[in-house]
């Protein structure tokens, strides 16, 4: 190799920490990217590998009980497999507490659709119960526990023992869905006196056909020969909170990840600057005896080579093991199973490849030709001198350290801007994800809200509302009673042929219970019996909907048109319709509710409310299918949303790491710069706390106008992430707000790094001889 690489190879590596921290930015850049693309990637695999394992039903039919086979449909043109199944709500009791159980009975043969897999504990025996992984997780179940389930119809309950484990990628887990899932066999489903007729069947379609143009040929089919079906249901809509949340997640991170990709290139450029600038008295000694521009050049370039070498040997191995380790937490937290075939998509990997190369050139392209195009004579200077004005006439009469450190902070205009662009861009972006984090907060305290009663029973009977609220308010504790109806519709899609599945309330239209947000529009009134107020996530499904536009729903074989009267803010509890209670009951003719919703007394606890309020229903011969209560309710989206803010957190605090990095090699390149003038200041007699002063002094003014700055830059920004996150989260933008705690933190955080920034170089300096120095 001839001397002149050999001496470039050498400066290089001879600079320890900068170099370090060069490749430590340049890994940066690349995995920050690569991350969240490889991310993608695995989850898509993760995704199409759990549907393959576990055979996920393309359409889901919830039907009324029938005990014929149904072998007509598996005959049907375009469906490969269909499996009827018997399930049924009912409660599990533990250590006093009831927790809805949604009981899946498992035939001696295994199901061939919706495949569960045992993780723990041993096959299903008499009296002996599974329970989904999710589901022990959230409510705490464990191996060889008695729990009593308790059946709508039956007040006593069964004891069963929890005998197994099992993982099911079909349901969405307990903490999202507020339902626990379990499974027996048929012989304990005897003794439980549960009848084995089937309500659901699972369904998977041969490949090349689509599940829209079927669901309605096999309705049909199944109703001709007397199999009621109530709602169908695709595998995209049970897959809807699970994907949104990992849409929201993935797009925060392609906003996030593209300024972390700018702002690890601007802390790459300053980095190379400061490690070339230290070889200028070389290059200028090389050019003296002959030197080409392409000799210079063949230095860089070999280096370019080397630090190419290293970021594709770490960065795809890094990419792949972060991406993988992020996707197998989502899966675990989205009841996903199966493996990746691949650690890192091939086209990621050779992208990854070529700008680990190509990153590092763009990086040291304007720095190597600012240094190889400087004159022989600047570079045998060496570096440091000090910059002084043309001598001319001066009207100051006053003179103080402040004013110096003033005067050289704008002396070096471009230098001085580049510093305050680059910690005001780190900085804008640590504030954003601060208000992002007040936007979310605002969100939960919003949801916390929206709901004002305090305990919600799911109840079965046919006693007329007015008994069964009666019954409730004579419950000791009880200080408020409404009768809702919450039931499954269909609302049909004026531009396409597919129904939407919708939840639909029927509510007093003066309810107390609920305080709705509406984005357009007002609420329900009784002087207007042919309207309804839906949410913004059913109108993300149905597409743009103006007031006074009707919507077409569909409950069993009755239907009708309702207007559209207004539109309010969802909360992640997916597509919902409100209806005045006594339109329902106009339209449908039902006098019953299947909902009992109680506001208690001040001093009454909820637990002991639902346990006492129960037994008080179920000894007047209400049967109770299922109980929570708000805090459980508004619990769910609020663990969306945690994930979103934990993932801001990580995401801050990332940043708060560039930023902070970005800002010392600033200071520290400024320092090295102005080596002789600290040496001219201790010739002239200046004390080290004068010198220490200066500095201080500049890097308090450039953090203090970097973070001006950065406050301007971070309400657009949080704008626009408010915008992305709450529109793919909820079908709505965010209230953007501009978090004064964030922009504090940061400026105190500014001022400190500026003098920590400051303190090290300069002692380093001070340490040397005067002549050495100059």
């Amino acid at each position: 190799m001839p001397i002149y690489l050999r001496l470039a190879m050498r400066s290089f590596f001879h600079q320890k920490t900068k170099a370090l921290l060069m490749i430590g930015s340049f890994l940066f850049c690349l995995v920050s990217v690569g991350t969240l693309v490889n991310s993608k990637y695995l989850f898509q695999q993760l995704l199409q590998t759990s549907q393959q394992k576990s055979a996920i039903a393309d359409i889901t039919y919830y039907t009324g009980h029938f005990n014929k086979e149904i072998d007509f449909v598996s005959s049907m043109k375009g469906v490969k497999h269909a499996e009827a199944k018997t399930q049924i709500r009912s409660r599990a009791k533990l250590d006093g507490n009831y927790i809805n159980l949604q009981l899946l009975v498992k035939p001696n043969s295994l199901y061939e659709i919706n495949k569960i897999q045992l993780i723990k504990g041993s096959s299903l025996a008499d009296k002996g119960i599974w329970i989904e992984t999710s589901t022990s997780g959230d409510t705490g179940f464990n191996l060889g526990e008695k729990m009593k389930i308790i059946l709508p119809d039956h007040q006593k309950g069964t004891s069963l023992s929890m005998t197994g484990i099992v993982q099911d990628p079909s349901r969405i887990p307990t903490k999202y869905s507020g339902i626990g899932y379990g499974y027996i066999s048929e012989a304990t489903a005897k003794e439980l006196n549960i009848p084995l007729s089937k309500n659901m069947i699972h369904m998977t379609l041969k490949d090349g056909y689509n599940g829209k143009d079927i669901v309605h040929k096999v309705q049909k089919r199944l109703e001709d020969n007397g199999i009621t079906v109530y709602r169908s249901e695709t595998s995209s809509e049970t897959f809807f909170i699970r994907e949104t949340m990992v849409n929201s997640l993935l797009n925060l991170f392609i906003l996030l990840g593209i300024f972390a990709f700018v702002l690890g290139f601007i802390l790459i450029v300053h980095l190379f600057y400061r490690i070339l600038s230290e070889d200028i008295y070389s290059l200028s000694i090389q050019k003296v005896v002959g030197a080409k521009d392409s000799h210079l050049w063949k230095q860089y370039v070999l280096l370019i080579i080397v630090i190419g070498t290293l970021l594709s040997m770490m960065s795809i191995p890094i990419i792949s093991l972060v991406s993988r380790y992020f996707v197998s937490f989502l899966g675990e937290e989205l009841n996903f199973r199966g493996g990746f075939s691949q650690w890192i998509s091939p086209r990621l990997a050779i992208s990854m490849f070529i700008l680990s190369f190509s990153l590092p050139y763009l990086g040291a392209i304007v720095p190597v030709r600012r240094l190889i195009s400087s004159p022989i004579a600047e570079g045998l200077k060496r570096s440091g001198q000090l910059n002084m004005k043309k001598a001319g006439k001066s009207r100051r009469r006053f003179f103080h350290l402040s004013l110096l450190s003033f005067r050289n902070t704008l002396s070096k205009k471009s230098q001085s801007l580049m510093n305050i662009f680059m910690l005001s861009f780190g900085g804008a972006v640590i504030i954003a994800c601060f208000s992002l984090h007040q936007s979310l907060q605002h969100l939960m305290n919003d949801m916390d809200d929206f709901w004002q009663h305090d305990v919600e029973w799911s109840v079965n009977s046919p006693l007329p509302k007015e008994d069964i609220t009666s019954l409730a308010g004579e419950i000791n504790g009880v200080s408020k009673v409404e009768g809702w109806t919450k039931r499954n519709t269909e609302v049909m899609d004026p531009s396409s042929s597919d129904p939407i599945n919708s939840l639909l309330y029927s509510l007093p239209a003066t309810s107390e219970f609920i305080n709705p947000d509406p984005v357009t529009g007002r609420w329900l009134k009784p002087s207007h019996p042919d309207e309804i107020v839906i949410n913004t996530e059913l109108e993300e499904k149905i597409g743009p909907i103006s007031l006074g536009d009707t919507i077409r729903l569909r409950i069993g074989q009755e239907n009708k048109e309702w207007k559209v009267a207004g539109i309010i803010k969802g909360s992640l509890t997916g597509p919902s319709v409100y209806m005045d209670q006594k339109s329902y009951q106009g339209w449908l003719g039902q006098q019953s509710i299947n909902r009992l919703l109680v506001e208690k007394q001040r001093n009454q606890g909820v637990q002991s409310l639902l346990n006492e309020g129960e037994n008080e229903l179920s000894s007047a011969g209400i049967f109770v299918e299922g109980s929570e209560t708000v805090v459980e309710m508004n619990s769910r989206p609020k663990e969306i949303i945690g994930l979103v803010i934990m993932t801001i957190v990580c995401i801050g605090l990332l940043f708060s790491i560039v930023g902070i990095a970005n800002l010392m090699i600033a200071v520290s390149i400024n320092i090295y710069e102005r080596t002789k003038e600290i040496g001219i200041m201790r010739s002239l007699g200046g004390s080290n706390a004068k010198i220490y002063g200066l500095f201080i002094g500049e890097s308090t003014i450039v953090a203090l106008l970097g973070w001006g700055l950065a406050c301007v830059i971070a309400y657009p920004l949080n704008w626009l992430l408010a915008w992305k996150i709450g529109d793919s989260l909820l079908q709505f933008p965010l209230q953007p707000h501009l978090s004064k705690e964030g922009s504090l933190i940061w400026l105190c955080v500014s001022i400190l790094i500026g003098f920590a920034a400051s303190i090290v170089p300069v002692r380093k300096t001070l340490k040397k001889n005067i002549n050495e120095i100059l």
